[in-house]
């Protein structure tokens, strides 16, 4: 279930098939300063897995920092409405069904004083994609 990394700081893992490999699927969570959470890259969230989640603290942030970590994005934010929505560019257009903001080049005044903020450019695909932005545990 929920590995604690150190205080403040999960990690939970789940197989994932992408085709046909076996490639996982990590998630990481922050207990900000305020008391929520920052989910970063969910996975599919269980039963088992929301009922640890709920144990930590509230949902403030759920974040799909690219492309390829949006798969569980919608079913997250329907469980935590509450939560503000969070991805990059290429995550945003493959889910016009939700309400999410980019993820933004400074960090947002809810994680500023908690954690570093920096962009990664993303690899290269035939698709050219704009590169992702996502905050990053200190």
């Amino acid at each position: 279930m929920l590995q604690t990394i150190d205080t403040n700081l999960w990690t939970a893992t789940q197989p994932l098939s992408m085709l046909g490999l076996q490639i996982g699927a990590r998630m990481t969570i922050v207990r900000l300063g305020s008391g929520g959470l920052l989910v970063h890259a969910p996975i599919a969230l269980t039963p088992e897995l929301r009922a640890a989640i709920d144990s930590l603290g509230p949902v403030q942030a759920v974040i799909a920092p690219n492309s390829m970590h949006h798969l569980f994005l919608g079913p997250f934010l329907a469980a935590y409405p509450a939560a503000r929505g969070y991805a990059a560019p290429g995550a945003i257009a493959k889910h016009p069904e939700l309400q999410l903001e980019s993820i933004p080049k400074n960090p947002d005044l809810l994680w500023a004083g908690d954690l570093d903020h920096f962009e990664l450019e993303g690899a290269p695909s035939s698709a050219r994609s704009p590169s992702s932005t996502a905050p990053l545990a200190p």
